[in-house]
Parts: structure tokens; sequence; C-alpha cells
């Protein structure tokens, strides 16, 4: 999801273990933040202010890369204000800065904002999960997360097998990403009627023949939709498609007939 290093992608089997242990690093930094842990190899924070100021202060130390994804959607993107004030000085530093969202990010107006300036940085949206994560020179990284009880809280942690891990996830996720124009054009697709006609079927988990039958559709044609959804959000399986759907909001009863 350099900081987002440069290099082959991690195999999916891998990519699935790391993914796996953010949650967990996220479920922990929970954890010791309401039992007041002071494990050397955290920082705990609380509040979005204090989140906020951790990745200017970050970003503001950067020597050669800063990465930093979010779910792109309500106030948890991180990337406003002073946040995005940070970034770009280390972008016009020489830093090496990546952005990379989550498909909901389209329909705000940050990604655009961020998209349209001068500044030496990439920009990118993802299909699947994003978490909210900031990796500083390979050395340093801060997850954040909402609580979903209107609180935000926020690890720093420099533990290297914890930072290697949240980086070979970031790594996997960018390599799949489109930049937002390319993404916006594939998000649209997705949302016809047809195509959403066949995320159903995947969210019922109807094997292709079946499917295709009931479509109307040649079993090629419903193949060829499947292989691209499944491209577009990310997904390793077909149920996985269908259930990502769900949470995006692309599915409604309609959609059955």
């Amino acid at each position: 999801m350099s900081l987002i290093v440069d290099g082959p992608r991690a195999p999916e089997g891998e990519l699935e273990a790391a993914l796996l242990r953010a949650h967990q690093l996220i479920d922990s930094m929970v954890s010791l933040h309401r039992g007041g842990s002071t494990r050397s190899s955290f920082v705990p924070l609380s509040g979005e202010g204090a989140v906020r100021e951790a990745v200017c202060e970050l970003a503001d130390g950067a020597r050669h890369s800063v990465s930093r994804s979010a779910p792109g959607h309500g106030a948890t993107t991180g990337h406003t204000g002073a946040a995005i004030n940070a970034l770009r000085d280390a972008g016009r530093r020489g830093v090496r800065v990546r952005m990379l969202y989550a498909a909901g990010a389209l329909s705000g107006e940050e990604i655009w904002s961020v998209s349209r300036r001068e500044v030496p940085w990439e920009v990118r949206v993802a299909g699947g999960e994003v978490r909210n994560v900031l990796i500083v020179d390979g050395r340093v990284a801060l997850v954040s997360c909402d609580t979903g009880r209107s609180e935000t809280l926020g690890m720093i942690t420099e533990d290297p097998a914890l930072v290697r891990t949240l980086d070979q996830l970031m790594a996997g996720t960018w390599h799949a990403a489109r930049e937002p124009v390319g993404y916006q054009r594939q998000w649209q697709w997705i949302r016809g009627p047809e195509v959403r006609r066949v995320l159903w079927q995947l969210r019922t988990g109807a094997i292709d023949e079946v499917a295709a039958a009931d479509l109307g559709m040649s079993l090629r044609t419903y193949r060829r939709h499947v292989a691209k959804i499944m491209h577009v959000l990310g997904a390793t399986s077909r149920f996985q498609a269908g259930m990502r759907a769900v949470e995006l909001g692309l599915l409604s009863e309609t959609d059955r007939t």
C-alpha cells in the first residue's frame, strides 16, 4: 500500500498475511492505548489533532520517502490542512511522496485537489481496503483509526518487523492501484446496471454457468466481466468481490433482477 518500496510485488499469500498482521497491529494499538501501556516500541496518540500533528512532524523530518494511505472518507483521511502542507513541503525538498486513497475518495474534493497541486508527488486509488498509515524513510510508521465512538487513536512505531510488514502491504496495494482519472473510469463502469447484476451473482455465490444463464449472457462475457470486477475491486476471489461491492454501496435489492 522508498516507503512504498520499489520492486516486485509480493505473492498474494504474503500480502494477505501482511494485511492480517497490520489489522492485529491496529487492534493492539487500541488495546494498548486504552490499557495505558507504555511499551517502548510504541508511542500512543489520542485525538485527531494529535494524530495530525504527528503526521506533520514525521513528514517534516523525512529525508528520502513518505508514503501515506487513507480510507478516503470523512475526517479520518488525515490529509487536510497542515498535514497536506507538510507533505507538500516534503515533496518540494525532493522527498518522494506517494498518496494512496481508497475508492471512496473519488466522490470527494480532496483527492482531486491533491492531484492538481504542482508538487512532485504521486496519487493513486486502490480498489480494496486501505488503512490510515504513514511510513517515513522505511524506518517509522504511524497507524491511526477511528474506533467508531467518535474517537481517533494513533500509534507510532519504529519496530523494524512491524514497519516492514506495513511497508510490504502498502507496496502490494500501490502496485495494484491506479491513477485517479483512470480509476474513476473503471468506477463508472462498475456502477453500471449490467455490471451490478453480475456483482449480485458474485454476492450470492452462484457458479459461473448458472449466473451467466440467469443473466442471459454468454459464459465468456460473464467471466470477462468477473475478471474486470475483481481487478477494479482488488479482490482475490469472486465472493470477496461481492462482499466488497456491498461494503462500497454498489449493490441494492433492485440488482437482483
